[in-house]
C-alpha cells in the first residue's frame, strides 16, 4: 500500500510538538537554494506572504508544472520535499498547493498533491499543539494518497 509507506513519518511523530526537521539528514533533492529564515507556524511567526516582515512578502511564484511521474525534473516538487524534510511545513504546503491547483480536477496527480498538502498541514497542526487537527489531516492525507498511483510514490 503506497499510502501506508507515505504516512509513517508523520504518524510516528504524534508525540511532543516541535519545529524539528522530520529528516534532518535527508539528501537534498532540489537546487541548493537557501532555506527560509524561519519555518512559519501560525500564531507564532509573521505570515510569510501577508506580513511585511514575512520571508516571502512581495514574492510571487508560478509553479513549475510537470507530470507527477517526472518528479525528478520538477523543481517545485523537489524543493517542497526538501522543505518538508527540514520542518518547513507551511512552505512545502504552499509549493504543493501550487502544483495541485495546476492539475485538472479528478486526476490522480491531484490526489497525490492533495495528500502531500494534508501531510504538511498535519505537521503544522502538530507544531501548534492541535492534536485533533493533526489527526484529521493525517486521515485526509491517507485517503488522498491511497487514491494516487504507486508510480507517483
Amino acid at each position: 500500500d503506497t499510502a501506508a509507506r507515505a504516512l509513517p513519518t508523520t504518524a510516528a511523530m504524534a508525540g511532543e510538538p516541535s519545529r524539528d526537521p522530520i529528516w534532518p539528514d535527508a539528501p537534498r533533492y532540489g537546487a541548493d537554494t537557501p532555506w527560509p529564515p524561519y519555518a512559519f507556524r501560525p500564531g507564532h511567526d509573521p505570515h510569510p506572504v501577508d506580513h511585511p516582515e514575512g520571508h516571502s512578502h512581495g514574492l510571487r511564484h508560478e509553479p513549475t508544472v510537470r507530470p507527477p511521474e517526472a518528479w525528478r525534473a520538477n523543481a517545485d516538487y523537489l524543493r517542497a520535499v526538501d522543505l518538508y524534510h527540514r520542518g518547513y511545513f507551511w512552505e512545502a504546503h504552499e509549493l504543493w498547493e501550487g502544483l495541485w491547483r495546476a492539475e485538472a480536477a479528478g486526476t490522480p496527480a491531484r490526489s497525490l498533491y492533495k495528500g502531500l498538502i494534508h501531510l504538511a498541514a498535519a505537521e503544522l497542526k502538530r507544531a501548534v499543539r492541535n492534536e485533533r487537527g493533526f489527526a484529521t489531516h493525517v486521515r485526509r492525507a491517507h485517503a488522498s494518497l491511497s487514491a494516487a498511483p504507486a508510480r507517483y510514490m
